[in-house]
């Protein structure tokens, strides 16, 4: 919180979203064999949604809009904090863009992961999610299954032959469900 010139305090709480790596060697070993398109490294795990201060949640929106050069790219906290300077009681964060801009860069192997990781976590939901509505209903027959296959398929996700996959999908699935 900061006290504005009209003697007003202030301040705002900013969402930002944190990657963690995968660190599963079976669901590492999945993700490269079902979707050879996305990147091999960085692989994103899980996502969490964390609060920061307007001032750090600012330094994304600042840059952007003095370096629209960059494109997208993702500041993670640990980014914010090497960019940001002293922090003093009332005032305005010194912010270091240059070094903002460095780290920008750096990171922009997690776009296309986090693009990656988002096009998986909606595939394995989804999955789990059809598999779950028929199941209330009745148990789960080869042609359900075989459609759930054809779900995943559709995305370019080639499970024939792999029943083990499609465990696995449904897993994710049920685990990115639970958050």
């Amino acid at each position: 919180m900061r006290l504005s010139n009209q003697g007003k305090w202030f301040g705002q709480i900013r969402d930002h979203q944190v990657f963690y790596l995968e660190r599963d060697p079976v669901s590492i070993r999945f993700r490269l064999l079902l979707y050879p398109w996305h990147p091999s490294e960085p692989i994103i795990g899980k996502t969490q949604t964390i609060k920061i201060c307007s001032d750090c949640g600012d330094v994304s929106s600042e840059l952007q809009r003095r370096r629209p050069d960059l494109g997208e790219f993702h500041l993670s906290v640990q980014d914010l904090k090497a960019c940001i300077g002293e922090i003093l009681p009332n005032q305005k964060l010194e912010i270091d863009f240059s070094e903002a801009a460095t780290w920008a860069q750096a990171n922009a192997p997690w776009i296309a992961a986090r693009e990656a990781f988002l096009e998986h976590a909606a595939l394995t939901t989804k999955l789990n999610a059809k598999r779950a509505a028929i199941e209330q209903r009745r148990p789960l027959g080869q042609e359900d299954w075989d459609w759930i296959v054809s779900l995943a398929e559709e995305r370019d996700v080639r499970l024939e032959g792999r029943p083990e996959a499609l465990e696995w999908l449904i897993r994710e699935g049920q685990r990115l469900s639970r958050g």
